[in-house]
């Protein structure tokens, strides 16, 4: 049973721009050469994320805001 991921989750469609074969020096650059060669479709590249990093909030900046005195009288 797969475990539920909790979080957010970004995906964005990709488009190549170019290949590099380690094995064999091939090189190919620009999209319709890629595309030709078969090797031009579109991926999904997917992030997680937990809110707090997604949102770029400081929990510990947070926390000190809330622990600091205000001064007020009741």
């Amino acid at each position: 049973m797969k475990s539920m991921m909790k979080g957010i989750v970004e995906r964005q469609v990709m488009q190549p721009e170019s290949f590099s074969c380690v094995a064999c020096g091939l090189k190919i650059a620009g999209y319709s050469k890629l595309l030709a060669s078969g090797l031009g479709d579109t991926y999904i590249s997917t992030s997680h994320y937990d809110a707090l990093e997604y949102f770029e909030v400081d929990l510990d900046e947070h926390i000190r805001s809330m622990m600091e005195d205000d001064n007020n009288e009741y």
